[in-house]
């Protein structure tokens, strides 16, 4: 099953303390990336280890390495090969960039090198494959822009014209627009598309930004740059489109996406409804402390005390993240900027309730979900919102994180292929209609 919110938080290895390089050799950096990435797929952490600057290895020790590496490839398949290596410059910093290829899926591996090959950032991501549009009887779908740097699909129903639409995002760098990651066979968010599309809805769907820009500055990013200001631009660009219903707009996020659902109805009063999918009320670090136990507990090649240690090392660093303040000087946590962690913080959901007295909302939940819980996060939403006339909920027995059939059963067991439950999407068009046949929910987005 795919950790999404673990490796949202903690499987890449952002690039930092990068440094300007003077007319470095192009060859013998992407040499130096090449022998990189080899003794990562054989297994030597160590030398990898020793070839960081002191900053870089300070947050990325070996332990801490095998395990992301590990937990990346080990959905990836058999390995075949490198693609390409890229050496470019920006702004005086030269990155590196090695695309491997697996049975399942790509692996894209990006380095900060010096002239004298130390490292000084690295970063490991998913590299999705690049898959045309499409067409079928029943939708289209279309290429969008969002913003300068995100790309996105718009998808039309062909049965209908100006269709109500839904925007739909994770807010995962470690997936594409699809919702694919590591397993390549699964694309949650193109299979909701689609299903929807069936049902007279179109959906905007998109990439996320650091999954289309690796140099976005570290020390500035915040959950308002990762993710709320591309969300801002897509609720602006379907407002302005002729080929959909702009009165009738919806959000629906997923995993982190369907966290920050609250906060998005705070800051766009004129939706028409916004849909949480595996979402949660819970401060971060706490969503966090129980999967990062969950993933030390999986981890079969660690002995005890290592797992103790690990355990230790992030107790501290969520003490840290809880204790953040706004004049918190920059520092990395957990892989990620202390601003960044801070403006999580503050975008808790739980901060945004009186958004939901008047704003629709369709709370979602696989109950075979093991990241974001039955117990921990569907019943907290279901206390908070229990006086909001116009917060509804569902529960699907037998879906998992993604609301697909939960893989580890049994009757799901020798499927090839995992698609969203069609449930999901007579479910969320239902409450759509619904909300279209009531007065009043109908918002300009012309102004």
């Amino acid at each position: 099953m795919r950790k999404a919110w673990i490796r949202f938080c903690m499987a890449a290895f952002f690039l930092s303390g990068c440094q300007p390089i003077a007319t470095p050799d192009r060859q013998q950096l992407a040499e130096n990336t090449r022998q990189v990435f080899e003794q990562l797929q054989s297994g030597d952490f160590s030398a990898v280890v020793a070839r960081m600057d002191e900053k870089l290895a300070a947050q990325v020790n070996e332990t801490v390495l095998k395990n992301k590496w590990h937990q990346m490839v080990s959905q990836l398949g058999e390995y075949r090969g490198i693609d390409i290596v890229d050496v470019q410059q920006r702004q005086k910093q030269w990155l590196c960039t090695l695309r491997a290829d697996y049975e399942h899926q790509g692996l894209q591996l990006s380095a900060v090198v010096q002239r004298d090959g130390t490292i000084t950032g690295i970063q490991l991501d998913f590299s999705a494959r690049v898959r045309p549009m499409e067409e079928t009887e029943f939708y289209q779908e279309v290429p969008v822009q969002i913003e300068t740097q995100l790309t996105g699909k718009l998808t039309l129903p062909k049965q209908e014209e100006q269709p109500p639409v839904v925007i739909v995002f994770h807010g995962s760098r470690q997936h594409d627009m699809d919702g694919a990651g590591g397993d390549d066979t699964a694309r949650p968010l193109a299979d909701l598309a689609h299903a929807l599309a069936q049902r007279g809805i179109a959906t905007l769907r998109y990439s996320s930004s650091r999954d289309t820009d690796p140099w976005q500055a570290e020390a500035q990013m915040t959950i308002e740059t990762e993710v709320l200001e591309a969300v801002d631009e897509a609720i602006r660009l379907v407002g302005e489109m002729d080929s959909v219903n702009n009165r009738q707009i919806f959000v629906a996020g997923h995993g982190l996406g369907g966290m920050l659902i609250p906060r998005i109805a705070a800051d766009h009063p004129e939706l028409s409804g916004v849909i949480s999918l595996a979402g949660t009320l819970r401060p971060a670090d706490e969503v966090l402390a129980d999967q990062l136990a969950a993933q030390v507990e999986s981890e079969s090649a660690m002995t005890e005390e290592e797992k103790q240690a690990a355990l230790s090392q992030y107790a501290l660093e969520l003490k840290r993240i809880r204790q953040l303040e706004e004049k918190t000087p920059s520092q990395m946590i957990l892989g990620q900027p202390s601003g960044y962690w801070y403006s999580l913080n503050q975008a808790c959901g739980m901060n945004y309730l009186d958004a939901l007295q008047t704003m629709p909302i369709l709370v979602l939940q696989g109950e075979k979900d093991t990241q974001i819980t039955t117990e921990a996060d569907y019943s907290l939403w279901q206390t908070a919102l229990e006086e909001y006339p116009q917060a509804e909920f569902k529960l699907y027995p037998a879906l998992d994180h993604w609301f697909m059939p939960d893989p580890t059963s049994a009757e799901n067991h020798d499927e090839a292929e995992r698609h969203v439950s069609e449930e999901v999407a007579d479910d969320i068009a239902a409450w759509i209609e619904t909300l279209q046949n009531q007065p009043g929910n109908r918002h300009d987005f012309s102004d």
